[in-house]
């Protein structure tokens, strides 16, 4: 442990991390049974027996599962009347999905900052964006913390906005014993391979608002309405097809079979984590906040500080986390820098020209969503969470000599 294996000394970890996805014969027995029920679309036994079960984890009354986490936002946005040329509030610092989702409806992403605490959307940032033309704000719960539910709500209400929280990170967790998803107009949740309950590609949107679900069913089963009290069924509307199939919702009933000891074992393993990284100068794990009374960690994320740590910018400690065989991200890069906004907003990939955003993106800097992209974030993927204590003390170890030798580190050797 003399030389980092940045410069050609022996790494920490040499043996693999747990795997994800995890299976066992439980996948098998529930995609057998939905063979041979022969009901492979969605209303078949296995689609809603696992819609039930969803809804009881989440505490929610109605949900319908869909293709993927994506179109569960672009389905919540259009069935909360989100029109061509609408603003849409959305965070900086996040996966795309939310902006695209923004875009894939013709509506106009707008990029608020997110708080320091927790990396999720600033509600201050947010109100501060509202014009004339906002119709939605869309809060994305990021690696373990929850977004203000309630102050956002609150300034949604007050704003006659609809509220969206993107859970796709969230599964499970709870801000003041509630579940994440029941607190906005639509809660939407992705099942693609890398989240903690995944049947490689899905989702699903809840709500507490029967009008709400009624106005969602359109975008999810092309669904034409009951008859209402004169007999009468609603005329057709353009909508989709966004079912799931019988195979994908057996799969989710086997993860969902697993899924409460697997979050068990995350929120304790990272607690601990959290314990040890402490003791390292400049290493600085994200704890959600207080409010959030049962995490759900999709990632585990550290705020880095060179000047305590002495002196390695981010990028070149990220290098010797994974020399020492420890798989280390940077953050989010923040959304405007992306290939979707690279263009003029006249020109692809932008579906909606007829209304110029209210923000330059080439030239927009949001100080924290910058800050913890460049300089400050180490995300760790959650499954790094499902091993044992020796796996917690190798991560441990792995900060602990790049510390002790950062010396080296900063003169790249």
């Amino acid at each position: 442990m003399s030389v980092l294996a940045v410069s050609g000394g022996q790494r920490v970890r040499t043996t693999p991390w747990p795997a994800w996805p995890q299976h066992d014969d439980s996948e098998l027995v529930h995609l057998t049974a939905a063979v041979n029920a022969r009901s492979w679309s969605m209303g078949s036994p296995k689609e809603s027996q696992f819609t039930g079960e969803f809804l009881r984890l989440l505490g929610a009354r109605w949900g319908a599962a869909t293709i993927n986490g994506t179109y569960a936002l672009q389905a919540a946005l259009l069935a909360s009347g989100i029109a061509p040329g609408d603003e849409v509030i959305v965070p900086a610092l996040t996966w795309i999905a939310p902006a695209a989702a923004a875009l894939l409806v013709n509506a106009v992403p707008v990029f608020a900052d997110v708080a320091p605490q927790t990396l999720c959307l600033d509600p201050a940032s947010a109100e501060s964006l509202i014009t004339s033309r906002t119709r939605a704000i869309v809060a994305v719960h990021l690696y373990c913390c929850m977004a203000d539910v309630q102050r956002l709500s609150e300034i949604a209400q007050r704003h006659s906005l609809a509220f969206i929280e993107d859970c796709a990170q969230a599964h499970g967790a709870r801000w003041r014993e509630r579940a994440a998803g029941t607190y906005g107009r639509y809660g939407t949740f992705s099942f693609q391979e890398r989240k903690v309950l995944t049947c490689g590609e899905g989702g699903f949107i809840v709500s507490n608002d029967p009008a709400a679900h009624m106005a969602l069913l359109p975008y999810i089963n092309i669904w034409l309405g009951k008859a209402g009290n004169d007999g009468k069924v609603p005329g057709r509307m353009l909508a989709a097809n966004g079912r799931i199939s019988s195979f994908q919702a057996a799969v989710l009933l086997a993860q969902l079979g697993r899924f409460p000891r697997q979050q068990e074992l995350r929120n304790q393993q990272a607690n601990e984590l959290a314990r040890q990284l402490e003791h390292i100068p400049g290493i600085s794990p994200i704890r959600p906040p207080s409010d959030v009374t049962e995490p759900s960690y999709f990632a585990f994320p550290i705020r880095y500080n060179a000047a305590e740590f002495g002196g390695p910018p981010l990028r070149r400690l990220l290098l010797a986390l994974a020399a020492e065989g420890l798989p280390a991200m940077p953050g989010y890069e923040p959304n405007y820098r992306s290939a979707y906004f690279s263009y003029r907003y006249s020109e692809p990939p932008f579906s909606c020209r007829n209304e110029p955003p209210p923000q330059n993106y080439a030239s927009l800097v949001l100080p924290v969503s910058e800050k913890f992209y460049r300089e400050e974030g180490i995300v760790l993927t959650h499954n790094l969470l499902l091993g044992s204590e020796a796996d917690i003390q190798d991560i441990v170890d792995i900060f602990a000599k790049i510390y002790e030798h950062r010396e080296d580190l900063i003169a790249g050797r």
